[in-house]
């Protein structure tokens, strides 16, 4: 007799979730710690906006580096904001993560500056630090090219 089971199976190390797979918990924050690039998307002035940035995950939350001078800088202070990584799975198949939650801004300092990118940003560039509280985290298995998702991920 088969005891059937309340949620799907884990994905093992080796294989790929199938397309509309939800991806676990753990699985998210796996793509996010091997990434170094993603969308943070916040509300303007002129509606919704999505740029892509440099970030770390730091103490299970995710900071992103933005100009100082920009619009991300002045609209994601203080408000939910999104942020996504895409990764490649398999032939056909992107990893999509997203996370919501309340960003604020900081002086960039301390040790999370190691941790983030800086081989593509200018050093006299000044910048502020956008710390997002994980408040939502998921993930699922898209085909490429599917709405959303860039044909080249």
């Amino acid at each position: 007799m088969q005891i059937p089971r309340s949620h799907p199976p884990t994905t093992r190390a080796h294989e790929h979730p199938a397309h509309g797979e939800h991806l676990s918990r753990e699985e998210c924050w796996s793509h996010l710690r091997r990434h170094h690039q993603g969308r943070l998307g916040y509300e303007s002035g002129r509606g919704p906006r999505h740029v892509v940035l440099p970030y770390a995950v730091w103490d299970d939350r995710v900071v992103v580096r933005v100009p100082a001078y920009s619009e991300a800088a002045q609209h994601a202070a203080d408000r939910v904001v999104t942020f996504d990584v895409v990764e490649p799975l398999a032939p056909g198949t992107a990893g999509r993560v997203e996370v919501h939650g309340h960003a604020r801004l900081s002086a960039p300092e301390g040790a999370v500056l190691g941790a983030l990118p800086d081989e593509h940003w200018p050093a006299d560039l000044p910048s502020r630090l956008v710390w997002l509280q994980v408040e939502d985290l998921h993930g699922e298995a898209e085909p490429v090219g599917h709405p959303g998702v860039p044909a080249t991920c």
